[in-house]
């Protein structure tokens, strides 16, 4: 949906979080010289039609809003445009494998995300987050404004990320576990060590048995 009175600027919901680099940023190259952002991949259900109806109209309205500055007063076809959004079910015609593996891009819109300056993040309750809030696959709420551009003979449209709201729901993509439910339940009894063992099982294991 878009979000007050600016038709390039939406917020994008439902999204899943998949290569978050929200508090330092990252070349996109590789190179030590090249430019870094701030990034994010929003998955986005192939189900969710007003997404992606609001992310086609931000992404015109922003080609529209160019058409004087970058496109010498005439609308491109929006086809021929690069675009910042990508099916994550697409497939190499020659090997019929999948461009993105993972069984998280199955099924899923991918919308890649950048900014020069840090995003705001928030958690769920609108407090600002740290980069331990987040992990690849939770879902989140995202504000993204789209731009259009023209040089060097390419032409198309960038989606600059603005704010994450995060949710705190969704199973992670990386496979760790949070550290509060894995010791959920084990009791609260630190008190020295146990003299079952009388320190021999840790010589025996750094070498230093007799």
């Amino acid at each position: 949906m878009s979000t007050q009175s600016d038709p390039t600027l939406i917020r994008v919901y439902p999204a899943r979080l998949s290569f978050p680099h929200l508090f330092k940023p990252r070349s996109f190259m590789g190179a030590a010289d090249a430019e870094a952002y701030y990034s994010a991949d929003l998955l986005i259900p192939k189900d969710a039609k007003d997404a992606f109806l609001a992310i086609n109209n931000a992404a015109k309205a922003a080609v529209e809003r160019a058409v004087a500055t970058k496109f010498n007063g005439k609308m491109p076809s929006l086809p021929s445009l690069q675009k910042p959004w990508s099916d994550g079910d697409a497939k190499d015609p020659d090997t019929d494998e999948y461009f993105k593996l993972g069984s998280e891009y199955r099924g899923v819109i991918v919308l890649k995300t950048k900014s020069k300056t840090r995003p705001q993040v928030l958690t769920r309750s609108r407090e600002p987050a740290v980069e331990e809030d987040v992990w690849p696959g939770q879902e989140v709420h995202a504000l993204v404004r789209f731009n259009a551009y023209s040089f060097g003979g390419k032409k198309g449209v960038t989606a600059y990320l603005n704010a994450i709201l995060l949710t705190g729901r969704g199973e992670r993509f990386d496979g760790r576990v949070d550290a509060v439910d894995a010791f959920a339940g084990v009791e609260d009894d630190f008190g020295g060590s146990s003299s079952a063992n009388d320190g021999w099982a840790d010589d025996e294991l750094l070498g230093n048995a007799a």
